[in-house]
């Protein structure tokens, strides 16, 4: 455990030159609101505080959050984006600060108990959760159906 802006930890320490870059990330763009309690998490108390990110960061790196960033750059709204499904595992530390509702009807969110830290995006496992096979199925199924309309649409748009 490495303590940076993210307080669940940065990688392999100090000389991780991956540790240093996502901490350096979790002080500009990609802020993390996870609170930790080490009674349901592995990690140390520590209750999500903007304002001691804000102290560390501008310490560390000189920076300071900016947790709008990425979604204003690229104009990053439910009436300008689609097809986007999010995934939570509710036993990740990071769940509470994902897209936990649909917010139209191609954003969509997936909560998924018994699972971690992007475990539906891996290999299948025989020991894998049912929740985590079921999520599978849909964002296989999903995804399939959203790849079939961009590529009619494409087509549509060749014909024009």
């Amino acid at each position: 455990y490495y303590p940076c802006a993210d307080i669940t930890g940065c990688g392999g320490g100090i000389d991780d030159p991956d540790a240093l870059s996502w901490d350096y990330q979790s002080c500009t763009e990609i802020v993390s609101n996870v609170d930790t309690n080490n009674v349901t998490d592995m990690f140390p108390n520590a209750p999500y505080s903007f304002d001691a990110i804000v102290q560390y960061c501008k310490k560390r790196w000189n920076a300071v959050p900016q947790p709008l960033a990425i979604p204003h750059r690229y104009n990053i709204t439910a009436d300008t984006t689609s097809r986007i499904l999010f995934s939570n595992g509710l036993i990740d530390p990071w769940w509470p600060g994902g897209i936990l509702q649909n917010t139209s009807s191609s954003l969509l969110a997936i909560t998924i108990e018994d699972s971690a830290h992007h475990l539906d995006l891996r290999a299948t496992m025989p020991e894998d959760p049912p929740a985590v096979t079921a999520a599978r199925v849909f964002e296989i199924d999903t995804l399939t159906e959203w790849l079939a309309e961009a590529r009619a649409e494409r087509a549509v748009r060749r014909r024009a």
